[in-house]
């Protein structure tokens, strides 16, 4: 995985284009550390490669009801709730890595205002 993730930063970097990697906890990894192995092994790799890494779970966890941010019954995939919730994960982290020109409001970055793209490299 590592070698793979390198290789993709590589070619990212190659046309000046930032990496930053999310995970998006499967709905059985909900409450249950036992079967978060994979988002702890992502999260060291990124740490080890030097690239930043978002991991939405423990914002999913905080959901009174967490089924309302899949699609369930019709499928696994998430609910325009819980991009939502993945959206403002990758902007704050986006924000705090200061990987955009203008800091914009919560509000804006809703689709008021537009972002401008980023300007600096994370490593």
């Amino acid at each position: 995985f590592a070698d793979s993730l390198e290789k993709f930063i590589g070619t990212c970097e190659s046309v000046n284009t930032q990496v930053l990697v999310v995970l998006i906890p499967d709905a059985a990894q909900m409450h249950e550390p036992e079967r978060q192995e994979v988002n702890r092994f992502v999260a060291q790799t990124c740490k080890d490669i030097g690239v930043p890494f978002v991991d939405v779970i423990k914002r999913f966890e905080q959901e009174e009801d967490p089924r309302t941010l899949y699609l369930f019954p019709l499928d696994a995939h998430t609910s325009p709730k819980g991009h939502r919730l993945i959206a403002d994960s990758i902007f704050e982290k986006m924000l705090e890595l200061k990987l955009l020109t203008t800091r914009v409001s919560a509000s804006a970055s809703r689709g008021r205002e537009s972002v401008a793209a980023p300007k600096t490299r994370y490593r």
